[in-house]
Parts: C-alpha cells; structure tokens; sequence
C-alpha cells in the first residue's frame, strides 16, 4: 500500500521496547531501513532482531536524547551506517506523575527535557540532512491527547505541557521547513498498552478500568493501532498533510467532559512522585483543601473492595525458620509498586533482600551465616546494610572489625503499623531502637524510621543519631546500597552528583558535571574498585546517585551536609557480582581518599543528628506516547 516507503531510511529514538520499536516493525515491514535509538543498551539487540525478522538494514545507537551533541552524533552514525534519513520518529518521552506542589525542580526539568528537548534536537538533527539531500522528507513526533485535554485522576502537570508543548512545535517546524520539503505532524494517542504500560495496568487494576470505561471504544489502544496512521504520515500518500497533531484516542476526547472517575489519584495508583512510565497521562491543577474528602472517598472505594486492607498491606512479621538466618526477625514490606522487601529486626533494622517486578534486585551474598568469623563470611548482602558506628572499612576487632559492629545489632522495634493518610494513602511504618556502647566507653544510639507507601516504589529512612556519652565520639557511619542482577548488568550505568576525591580510582566526572561509569560483564577473579567521591547537592538540596539499565532505574537521594562523603564500590567478579552505592559520614577507612573523608562525624557529648536516604525504583525509560 505503501511502496514508496521501500528502500527509504527511518531514525526512531525510543526506539528500543514498546511502542517506538512497535513502529519500527511496521515501517521495516514496508522495506524501510531504521536506525534505532534510545538510552537503553537493548536497542542493540532490537535492531539486530528487526534486521532478522524483516530483511532490512538496521542499527541501534544508544544515545541520551536531551545531550544535543550526543543525539547529532547519533544522527551521524546513523547517516554512515544507512545513508541519509528521510523518516523521523520521536518514540522517546517519560512521565512523572506527582502533586505539582510537591513536583521538585529538577524533576520538572527532566520531563520537560526528555520530551520537549529531546524532540527538538532529534528534529534539528534531521532536518539538517533531510534539507542537505534535497530530498522530501517526513517527521512523525509522537505527542499525545494531554496535549489538549487534562485527564483524571492522575496528576503530572509537567507531562501535559510538554506534550503541548511538542504539538505546537510540530506545527512551528512545519511552517519553518515546509519550504525545504521537510513534512511536520504530531500523532496524539490516547491511552495505549505498550509492554510497560500492560505492566502498570495489571499491577493497578482500579485505575486501568476507571480510563477504559471513560473510551468510547471500550478498550485501550494497541500498539498496532498506531501502525497505518505512522505509516500515512511518512509516504508521499500524505505529501500536502504537514503542520497537523492528529488524535488517535478510540473517541476519548469526543467526550465533552469524559465520563467521571470514582477516585482521586494517590500514590498508591501509581509508582509514585518518582514513577516513571510509558505516557499514562494527566494531571489536572490539585485542590489541596479538598485532599481530606478525596482521601476518604478513596479509602471508602479501597474498603468496598477489600475486607480486611491491613492484612494485605501492613507490615507482616515472620520469623526464619530455615537456612543461614535461622531464627532471625524480619518485618515483610509488600505491594509497593513492584517492590518489596524485609527489614532485619536483629540487623540494625537494614533492609534484605529485595525485588522488583519478580526479579531479586539486591545483591546475595555467598556466605556462611550472620554470626561466622569474619564480615567477608557473615554479610548475607540485602537492599541496606548500616555499616558503622565507629568504624566502616578495615578496622581491628577492638574497634568492631571490618565495617563494625552495626550489622549485628538488634532492634528494639518500637512500631510497626499500616495507617490511612489524610489524602488517602495506606503507609507502612516500622520503627526502632539501636544502641552501640560498652562499659566506659562510647553510648551510641540510633533511633531508626522506615516509611513506606503501597504502590510506590521507594523506601525512605529517617535517622537521628545521638551522642548519649559523656565524652566527643568521632561516628564513622556509612549506608550500603546493594544492587545486584538483573537490575546490574554489564553496559549498566552507574552515575553521582559527585565529585571525585582525587584518588587514584576517581578520575574526572563527565562533562555534565556527574561522576559515572559503564559497568562491566562479571569476570573470574576480577578486581573489585572503590570510588571515594564528595557528594554535591542538586538544586533541591539532594543528592543522588543512579543505576541505569535494562532492567530499570535505582536511585539512591540523601543529603550532603548530612552525608557528604559517596563511596562507590563495583565488584565485576564472577559469584561475587555487585554494586554498592554508599553514601556516609565518611569513605570506607581502606578507600584510596584524603584523610579528610576517613575521620567521621565528631558528635559532642547530648548532641545528636539526623539522616535522610531515599531509594526509588523506577521502569526501563519506555516513553513512547499513550
């Protein structure tokens, strides 16, 4: 139907799952050769299997699209491999669903940057081609109807605009490149199951049927719903079509206003301010006067359809009765937006093993039991282990031993409860007591909280340490974050709002100011590295390290003037595979650093302070419209 598409070469960011790679099966179908692109590392695999399956040429660039130089590096790899690009689709976007009182800068800008930006630059770079051949040239962007409309109940204000905001730009370049044979139009989906979506949807059924009761169709999209529409727009059947967004919503926006929605959004619908899912739209402006009725009117809709919330939501209690950690307290934390978890009452109440979608995401460790000889055979891994209080690293017996005595200091617990909030959320809430100290020597204690909310995938960890000695204690503390595969994996990324030490492992940042490195496939035998950085804080005071792969997103916040010390551990050895963000008061006392970082935090006697830690999960980037 479409033969002048044949022999033709195609660019699409997002390009690597869902629907920018589902596009890219309908435009190779018709004979097109794509380059794929997208800052997963799977868009190498994608573009193999799309060149197997349909005969075409193809190529996969992994690429940031808000780094204007590294997407017209892209574009000019893209340009050597296939010749120059006649077809543009921009697949590539994010969401962030959250209050917009609550919405942090830089969240703001990263949505604004991913979808507006990142449009932009891609449409820069293949314009400049297209006008240079001399040849007719089409570019698809991928908008959505938040463009014109404000959905319900979710809020993400910043997703709307910037889908307007690429509507309008579609229209702006139309008229621009119009002259130079360059074709401009937006396509605007409604609400369509891409693989991350189908994920959401199963896992927050309630929301799911409220946006497809409200679709005159009465279904969601498919992928494939996009197929004729994206391949008009990019043949020559559709050469006097430019300037235009065109809705594809299964007749959502004929509605005038759509049918209402039983619910207000909460956390718990979602995976959270942090959430970050492929275009589940909208935001509308939040009334905070009325968070009190909303929230009981969504408790009211959660208790009409679940006897007993508690018992499925609260923290559950267990005992183990089996295995190294026989006879051990854990506090189970479950249905946390794929989350979930334990918290080790007899383990300075860290955090154990932990998965993500099903996927244990926390390293395991290999080891023998939590009482053996030695840290290197008692240390079972988890999501958090505390490793101080007076000594983190190598440190002699007397002084704790390797990482000190944290780890095997049990909880006083204090609380643990699930609870309604004012606005509707269940919260989970384990509290406790911890206490270093010894007979004429240092007093230290920890009074340790752990929230939580159902639906969101973040844990945050409040701490307040104090001196209840009577002499100045130097307190080494550092938090271990331990992420393990799949979520670890080699091509993974691991970056900080750090600077480095000026240790000989902790060499110069990126040009955008951020420490990162490329993790590595695991090895027999391999070195482990330890990377002591200073923490920096980001415009909201926060700092934050990350984990990106294919599996996901893992993002580690915390304060630097509470924690202004970031160590970076990588073991890539077969068996012993693992990355370690820790965050601390100091670096580990053998990690190569000044001696500035090895000392601690001097507490005087009645004096206490406090520690903030934040650990978010969030899907692979799989933004490609609604």
């Amino acid at each position: 139907m479409f033969s002048d598409l044949n022999g033709r070469t195609a660019v699409i960011t997002g390009g690597a799952r869902g629907l920018g790679f589902s596009i890219a099966t309908a435009l190779a179908a018709q004979g097109v050769d794509v380059a794929l692109l997208d800052l997963l590392p799977a868009v190498h695999a994608s573009a193999e299997r799309l060149a197997a399956e349909h005969g075409v040429r193809s190529v996969g660039i992994t690429v940031d699209v808000t780094d204007a130089e590294a997407v017209e590096a892209a574009f000019s790899t893209a340009e050597t491999e296939l010749g120059a690009p006649s077809l543009l689709v921009t697949a590539a976007g994010i969401t962030i669903w959250g209050d917009s009182v609550d919405v942090a800068p830089e969240t703001w800008r990263k949505v604004l940057a991913v979808n507006l930006d990142g449009t932009f630059f891609a449409a820069q770079s293949f314009a400049r081609r297209a006008i240079a051949a001399g040849r007719p040239a089409s570019a698809v962007f991928i908008s959505s109807m938040s463009a014109f409309i404000v959905n319900q109940p979710q809020f993400q204000a910043s997703y709307n605009t910037s889908k307007a905001a690429v509507s309008h730009l579609a229209s702006s370049l139309a008229v621009e490149w119009a002259p130079s044979g360059v074709r401009v139009n937006a396509i605007a989906p409604g609400y369509f199951l891409s693989d991350m979506t189908r994920e959401f949807t199963e896992a927050n059924p309630d929301l799911a049927a409220e946006w497809t009761a409200a679709i005159p169709a009465g279904r969601m999209g498919q992928p494939e719903d996009l197929h004729g529409l994206v391949l008009l727009l990019a043949s020559d059947a559709s050469s006097y079509l430019t300037g235009q967004s065109l809705v594809i919503d299964g007749g959502y926006t004929a509605l005038c206003p759509p049918p209402p929605h039983p619910t207000r959004p909460s956390a718990h619908q979602t995976r959270g301010p942090t959430m970050t899912d492929p275009d589940p739209h909208g935001d509308p402006a939040p009334d905070l006067a009325g968070d009190a009725a909303w929230g009981t009117r969504r408790r009211r809709f959660v208790e009409a359809r679940s006897g007993a919330v508690e018992r499925a939501w609260a923290p559950r209690p267990v005992r183990v009765d089996d295995g190294p950690s026989i006879g051990r307290r854990q506090i189970e934390l479950r249905h946390l937006g794929g989350l979930e978890t334990t918290v080790e009452v007899d383990q300075f109440l860290d955090l154990g093993e932990a998965s993500w979608n099903g996927d244990v995401v926390s390293f395991v460790a290999p080891t023998t039991a939590p009482h053996a000889e030695s840290w290197a055979r008692r240390w079972q891994g988890g999501l958090l282990t505390t490793c101080g209080l007076t000594a983190v690293g190598v440190a002699p017996e007397a002084e704790g031993g390797m990482h000190g005595r944290a780890s095997r200091i049990p909880a006083t617990l204090t609380r643990s409860e699930g609870r309604w909030t004012p606005e509707g959320r269940y919260e989970l809430l384990v509290d406790g007591l911890l206490r270093e100290g010894a007979v004429f020597q240092q007093n230290l204690t920890v009074t340790r909280g752990i929230r939580a909310e159902v639906g969101v995938a973040r844990i945050r960890l409040h701490d307040v340490v104090r001196n209840e000695g009577f002499v100045a204690e130097p307190v080494r503390l550092l938090y271990h974050v331990n992420l393990g595969w799949p979520l670890l994996h080699g091509g993974a990324v691991v970056a900080a709002e750090a600077e480095p030490s000026g240790g000989p492992d902790s060499s110069g940042p990126q040009d955008d100011g951020r420490w990162r490195r490329v993790i590595g496939e695991p090895e027999p035998a391999a070195d482990e590295r330890v990377d002591a950085l200073d923490a920096v804080a980001g415009p909201d005071g926060w700092s934050t390290a990350t984990l990106v792969g294919e599996a996901g997103t893992v993002s580690i916040r915390f304060r630097p003037e509470q924690l202004p010390f970031l160590t970076v551990w990588r073991s890539t050895a077969a068996g012993s595979y693992a990355l370690g963000v820790e965050p601390g008061t100091c670096w580990p006392s053998h990690a190569v650093g000044p001696d500035r970082g090895k000392v601690g935090r001097i507490v005087e006697p009645g004096e206490s302070f406090e520690v903030d830690l934040e650990i978010a999960f969030e899907p692979a980037t799989d933004d490609v419209g609604d």
